[in-house]
């Protein structure tokens, strides 16, 4: 069973250009899963977009045992997830959870629906 506020690892992730291995923050469970890609750095496309920019959460390995290194939360896409394709890991501290929702309920990125999903749940 998928729950809220956990990280996920994904096999073969279709979101993605290229399907590839990816972790996922899963923020939100009704009607489905959706979530927030993890990347191991922000890309240049990123850093050249300051919305985009704002929209990343800094989360450390030291805290994050199934990371090897820092990585990144990108806040700035929702994406939906299928639940066969979730793989546990671990649950979202709750500082890192305080940091996603401040960036969702000031996003400029994501529809009125998706933050109302996410602020909720």
């Amino acid at each position: 069973m998928v729950a809220c506020w956990y990280i996920y690892y994904v096999d073969m992730c279709q979101v993605t250009k290229i399907p590839k291995p990816k972790f996922t923050a899963i923020v939100c469970i009704k009607p489905e899963p959706h979530g927030f890609l993890i990347n191991s750095k922000i890309g240049q496309f990123i850093q050249n977009r300051p919305e985009s920019f704002k929209a990343q959460v800094r989360i450390l390995a030291s805290r994050y045992s199934f990371l090897d290194h820092d990585s990144f939360i990108d806040c700035s896409q929702l994406f939906l997830f299928k639940a066969q394709d979730l793989q546990s890991r671990e649950s979202i501290q709750n500082d890192t959870k305080a940091e996603i929702l401040k960036i969702v309920s000031e996003s400029k990125m994501l529809t009125t629906m998706q933050k109302a999903q996410i602020l909720n749940s």
